[in-house]
């Protein structure tokens, strides 16, 4: 089975679905709670955007890095 037809068949069961919504608004509630404590997390959050996408776009050369360092 594939994730969107094991997703279908885990949410069709009604304590299933009820314990994921709980979970990811727990989780969600959580976050928002940190964020309000943090004056500048938008331009953290920002910050760490540009970061992923930098990351992302020069994959190869980091993994080659990681690489030479992981082998010293």
């Amino acid at each position: 089975m594939n994730h969107r037809e094991l997703a279908k068949n885990f949410l069709q069961n009604y304590s299933y679905s009820k314990w994921h919504d709980e979970a990811l608004w727990f989780v969600r509630q959580k976050r928002d709670d940190a964020a309000k404590k943090i004056y500048e997390w938008e331009e953290l959050r920002e910050a760490a955007r540009k970061i992923k996408s930098h990351t992302l776009s020069h994959l190869g050369y980091y993994l080659r890095e990681f690489e030479e360092n992981a082998k010293k």
